[in-house]
């Protein structure tokens, strides 16, 4: 039986946390990239460098943390951001795949239907994490 108790490896949070570290980069234009491999405004890109960055650290410091619900509900709620960006401001072109038989106007719109949940589902479960983090807990005997 695994250890329940068991972290896992560090190193393996410095890639999510250098990956985002790198994305945060790019939107700050420090790095440089091709402007057509680039589909989003900047500030987008640097909420999913956040998001990569903040998956590092929650990995780094482990299930036990006091910070994990605050770092989880940020992370979380900036992923409601990105998917409610795309579902209300991403290009029509972007979109792509669908039902077979449904016209291409009804596959978009689903397309940002679905997107536009996954956001607001995305905000629930951020204000859930909040509300973790700020609610005092009971001593569980």
């Amino acid at each position: 039986m695994a250890d329940q108790n068991k972290k896992p490896p560090r190193a393996f949070s410095w890639v999510f946390m250098g990956t985002g570290v790198g994305i945060v980069l790019i939107s700050f234009e420090v790095i440089l990239v091709d402007d057509s491999s680039v589909n989003a405004p900047l500030w987008v890109i640097g909420i999913c460098g956040l998001i990569f960055f903040l998956t590092g650290v929650l990995i780094y410091l482990g299930e036990k943390s006091r910070y994990n619900n605050l770092l989880a509900a940020i992370m979380v709620a900036a992923m409601g951001t990105v998917g409610s960006w795309v579902a209300l401001f991403g290009a029509d072109s972007g979109f792509s795949g669908g039902i077979p038989l449904l016209s291409a106007d009804f596959n978009l719109s689903l397309a940002r239907l679905l997107f536009g949940f996954g956001g607001f589902l995305c905000f629930l479960i951020a204000g859930y994490a909040l509300k973790q983090q700020f609610t005092r807990k009971e001593n569980s005997k």
